[in-house]
């Protein structure tokens, strides 16, 4: 599958976040070439979402699951 990204699936519900992503993950040991397919299941908790990214091959011939954990931050910019 060429290189893309878009969301293709979500569910949220209260404080949780499901969702597939066709896109890509900045991590040498992947191809660039291809999108993967990224499994996202994030928290919110205390303004931080946490959780878990797997990228998975997109590409026909291709097998690999590699996990990532993710903490994401809400920053607010003053002017």
């Amino acid at each position: 599958m060429p290189n893309t990204e878009e969301l293709t699936m979500a569910i949220s519900n209260k404080n949780s976040f499901i969702g597939l992503i066709l896109g890509t993950v900045p991590y040498k040991a992947l191809r660039k070439e291809y999108s993967h397919l990224l499994s996202l299941k994030l928290y919110l908790q205390n303004e931080r979402l946490t959780g878990i990214i797997i990228a998975l091959a997109a590409a026909e011939r291709e097998y690999y699951a590699y996990p990532f954990h993710i903490d994401l931050k809400k920053q607010i910019e003053e002017d």
